[in-house]
């Protein structure tokens, strides 16, 4: 094969263009030495556009700036591509004129027909795929435990406290150091004052538990005046403000101290 037939060959050989394939327009120059080149800045506005940044490529004292577009329309256009700017050594630039660049694209259609008669595809279904492989299940699962752990044990240490003593006659002592240090001082004034009143309707023969505060506080005013009911309003009021209210409470060990000693004058009373 000769030389000058292998640039036909590949001429002919070159998949040709067709609309929406990318065009790369570029343009070339050799450089000085010590010489930079930059790209032009370069808009295109119609059947033409530009598809993103030029690329520069150097290649042995040549530099070569490429432009990605795309064509939207068959048939031969013909664009101005700008001329690089050459930086020279000593900061003086140059740039080069813009010079003229043909190309032809084919259409995607069938030729000889119309495009209006061409038949409509119909549209394509969803693309269903078998999920072969256990991981994304693993995963999910991992993600579940992981928020659901934290939550469960968050419940758990809220739950704990006043599930242990509240309405449990004869209950063991509230642990009020630990339960203070663990921030948990609703539980601490609930828990305490459960006690007290558990305390005071053991020292009412027939007074039923489930009865609010006041009611047990006017019976036992009317049928125990020997009890300290003033004393036991109040610490009672408190702990039931501090259930609801924790922060207005300045100490809690003493208060919870003073639940106690009352708890122990009812028992005395009571014996």
């Amino acid at each position: 094969m000769t030389p000058l037939l292998l640039p036909l060959l590949l001429q002919v050989l070159a998949p040709a263009l067709t609309v929406g394939d990318t065009v790369w327009l570029s343009r070339s120059v050799t450089l000085p030495p010590g010489a930079e080149v930059r790209p032009a800045a370069w808009e295109l506005d119609g059947a033409v556009m530009l598809l993103g940044r030029p690329r520069v490529e150097l290649n042995q004292g040549r530099a070569t700036v490429r432009y990605p577009a795309v064509a939207w329309t068959a048939g031969t256009h013909t664009v101005d591509v700008p001329g690089p700017i050459v930086v020279m050594a000593d900061g003086r630039t140059d740039s080069l004129p813009a010079q003229p660049v043909s190309f032809t694209v084919e259409s995607v259609l069938p030729s000889g027909r119309p495009a209006g008669e061409l038949p409509i595809r119909a549209e394509t279904g969803l693309l269903r795929e078998t999920v072969t492989t256990p991981v994304p299940v693993l995963a999910l699962l991992g993600a579940v435990t992981l928020l659901f752990v934290p939550l469960a044990w968050w419940w758990w240490r809220r739950r704990r406290p006043v599930t242990a003593t509240a309405g449990v006659p004869g209950a063991s002592a509230v642990p009020v150091e630990v339960w203070t240090e663990d921030g948990e001082l609703r539980a601490v004034a609930a828990a305490t004052a459960q006690q007290v009143r558990e305390s005071l309707v053991a020292a009412l023969p027939g007074a039923q538990p489930g009865r609010v505060t006041a009611r047990l506080l006017s019976q036992a005013e009317a049928r125990r005046p020997a009890l300290p009911v003033e004393e036991l309003t109040e610490v009672l009021k408190l702990l039931e403000s501090a259930a609801y209210a924790p922060e207005g409470v300045t100490d809690m060990a003493a208060l919870a101290s003073r639940a106690s000693r009352l708890r122990d004058r009812l028992k005395a009373a009571d014996a």
